[in-house]
């Protein structure tokens, strides 16, 4: 799945969206959506080659939107603005909140890079001139650079099969990262589900779909196995149980959420208390995101100050050794 939505695909369904309000077909809107080639490999190919093997223009775009989205829904007969509206506004939000961790920590992450290629400068090019010059001048080595020395030595003799085992060890440790990252995000990661599935039901339901409908239609994609049994049970106790409260309480599991949904389905608005419980979740996510930018952002400007201080350490002391051996 595609983590961050591009912009021209959130153009292109708007643009779309405008031509089909204003009384274009759709494949008129695609006529005149053509004569922008970015559009046009990009997106209406694609669209086109589906209605000519007998898909429905929304089945066509949903196929597209799916790269976005945790969940995978078979519509076909539902009113294709007020669906591309949702899927515009959807992929706005999700758009906006991984660019919100981006701008926050790329910068301090593009100074980390550059001090770091900074001190790999001095290490390489500047630390063989002050061996030189201590030679030159009798004075004794520091004890770091003995041991650069060494490193480098053994670097030359056993070069290749030390890049292997490096790689190796990265790749490994990349490995174990990438699962504990995943680890921390799990809990976000459910609940930003959750919030697309609910997000879908307001769309579809206040198109006169009813509840039994949207469960049958929609299902998880690469989901974890505890994640994927609280759909289906929600699913089983929508379409066979017709259990509604407890269906959502099964989903949520969230006794805030679950009491304000209980609510809503009794006073017979449940769209107004899902839009509630939505917009909650969103909040919860951007928050998670703020704070791990911070995290990420304040790992970077650690990384980058204990650089800048090697980098000053290895410059300044076989300077300062030398003054203290000539004086």
């Amino acid at each position: 799945m595609n983590i961050i939505p591009k912009q021209s695909l959130i153009q292109f369904l708007s643009a779309l969206n405008d031509l089909v309000t204003i009384g274009l077909s759709e494949k008129q809107a695609l006529d005149v959506l053509e004569e922008d080639l970015v559009f046009k490999h990009s997106y209406i190919d694609p669209i086109r080659h589906d209605l000519n093997n007998g898909l429905t223009f929304v089945q066509s775009v949903s196929d597209i939107l799916q790269r976005y989205s945790f969940l995978i829904c078979e519509v076909s007969n539902i009113g294709i603005t007020h669906w591309i509206q949702f899927k515009v506004e959807e992929l706005q939000r999700k758009r906006d909140v991984y660019l919100l961790l981006i701008k926050k920590s790329f910068k301090p992450f593009l100074l980390m890079i550059l001090v770091g290629f900074l001190t790999g400068f001095i290490g390489i090019g500047l630390i063989p001139k002050i061996a030189a010059m201590l030679v030159q001048f009798n004075a004794p080595n520091p004890g770091w650079l003995d041991f650069y020395q060494g490193i480098f030595t053994l670097l030359s003799q056993y070069g290749l099969f030390i890049m292997v085992v490096i790689l190796c060890l990265n790749l490994l440790f990349f490995r174990i990262a990438r699962q504990f990252f995943y680890f921390l995000i799990s809990p976000m990661k459910q609940d930003f589900m959750i919030k697309e599935f609910l997000a879908m039901i307001e769309s579809l339901s206040s198109q006169g779909m009813s509840l039994k409908d949207i469960a049958s239609l929609v299902s998880v994609k690469n989901s974890k196995e505890e994640l994927d049994n609280r759909f289906v049970k929600f699913q089983s106790m929508v379409l066979y149980d017709h259990s509604y409260q407890e269906a959502f309480r099964t989903l949520l599991q969230n006794k805030q959420y679950e009491y304000i949904i209980e609510q809503g389905i009794i006073a017979n608005k449940l769209d107004f208390a899902i839009r509630y419980v939505i917009q909650s979740y969103h909040d919860r996510f951007t928050s998670f995101v703020e704070k791990f930018s911070s995290l990420l952002t304040l790992f970077f400007l650690v990384i980058t100050a204990l650089c800048i201080l090697m980098g000053f350490y290895i410059t300044l002391q076989p300077f300062i050794q030398l003054l203290e051996f000539a004086l």
